[in-house]
């Protein structure tokens, strides 16, 4: 009888164990096919505007067609600045459609700095940062700048913004070996430099409650070939 129910036990978790690896692979799958389809879908969504003649509505969806587009894009994870400012451009477009002139996009990068590589999507999950948290009330005259500079072997790249402010010092307490469910967009961004260039690299948030937040990042320099 003890034989009897340890391998109808031993049955159960394999089948269990059977549906679970189902279950992932099924999820994997729809991992790779959802991303692909909302891209086709409003690729088609954008001709049928354009066919309707509602040019304003083909234009957005255009832009946010052509942002998953960069997305899914394979590769290695780094691009050149000249092409996460495409990107970043092309975020903006549509930012700007919601927010009207609530808010101001500066970009100061200089030219000979567009050919060097940097992780792929670190600028974005700033910006949105900026505007989500710090500027999410204002009415007018809010500013977010992206600026990029090099100074010896490494390249710095701020995300500002005259916003509400936030708490600085947690926020960067966090970075280093704070809850795992927290700031998660910052975490993933300073983890992915540290583990590429190392520890001395990463994020660092400045920051005065209603003065507005510096976030800088810091990564090595790779130029493209």
């Amino acid at each position: 009888e003890d034989m009897v129910s340890h391998i109808n036990k031993l049955i159960n978790q394999v089948y269990v164990q059977t549906i679970k690896t189902q279950e992932a692979e099924r999820e994997m799958m729809l991992a790779k096919i959802n991303p692909h389809f909302l891209y086709n879908s409003l690729d088609s969504i954008h001709w049928l505007a354009i066919r309707n003649k509602d040019y304003e509505v083909s234009e957005l969806l255009e832009v946010l067609a052509d942002i998953y587009r960069k997305i899914l894009a394979s590769g290695e994870g780094m691009i050149p600045i000249r092409e996460d400012l495409e990107f970043i451009n092309d975020y903006i477009f549509l930012l700007d459609f919601q927010m009207g002139d609530r808010i101001e996009f500066i970009k100061d990068v200089p030219g000979e700095l567009k050919a060097y590589v940097i992780p792929k999507l670190i600028t974005q999950p700033l910006i949105e940062n900026a505007v989500g948290h710090g500027l999410n009330k204002t009415k007018m005259n809010g500013k977010v700048k992206i600026r990029i500079r090099k100074k010896n072997d490494r390249l710095h790249i701020f995300v500002i913004d005259n916003g509400i402010g936030c708490d600085a010092e947690g926020l960067n307490r966090i970075l280093q070996d704070g809850n795992p469910e927290s700031a998660f967009a910052l975490r993933n961004i300073n983890d992915r430099i540290r583990l590429r260039f190392g520890g001395e690299f990463g994020v660092k948030i400045y920051s005065r409650r209603g003065w507005g937040t510096i976030v800088k990042v810091t990564v090595g320099m790779e130029e493209k070939a």
